[in-house]
Parts: C-alpha cells; structure tokens; sequence
C-alpha cells in the first residue's frame, strides 16, 4: 500500500483502487501528482490481493473480488465491500 502523505494536516483521504490486475506499485508516480491537485487530502493507494479468477479458469491475478464472468461482475460484490470494511474501520476502532 503506498500513502501520499497529505501537505499540512490532513482534511480528507481519497483511497485510489486501481483495475484488474494492476498494483498501486504502478500508480507510484502518480501519486504526488494527485495529491498536489487536492493538497489537504491523504491519498491512499492499496495493493488488491492476489487471488484464483473463476472467469479466467483458475489463473492468479490481483483483484478486488473474483469475477464469476465478464458479463455478471455482481456477483462477489460483497466481498470488495468486506475487504474495505477491514482496511478502514477495523484499525479505526481499535485507536
């Protein structure tokens, strides 16, 4: 996970999820550029874990929830919402 820190304190956070198999590693340079654009805005950019695509017969790639199939992406909507449930409001609650 890469955070660009914001400039000052910090009125606001922008978590940035890149597409099927990316990795924020490939959105490194553009991280300072986004942050200069909103500057009192933390930018956060998670890594998607890796993980076995049904739709790709089983092939490894990053992702934020299996695709079941091109055409029907619903399907594990669920679990984005759970991965980011933990990232965000677990570590909140436990300051």
């Amino acid at each position: 996970m890469i955070v660009e820190p914001p400039a000052g304190q910090a009125k606001s956070s922008v978590i940035f999820l890149h597409g099927l198999g990316d990795t924020a590693d490939g959105w490194k340079e553009c991280a300072p550029i986004f942050q200069q654009s909103v500057p009192h805005s933390r930018w956060i950019f998670p890594n998607a874990p890796e993980r076995s695509m049904t739709y790709a017969q089983g092939f490894k790639q990053t992702s934020w929830y299996d695709i079941v199939s091109i055409e029907d992406r619903e399907s594990n909507i669920l679990s984005i919402f759970l991965f980011f449930f933990k990232m965000i409001f677990i570590p909140f609650y436990r300051k």
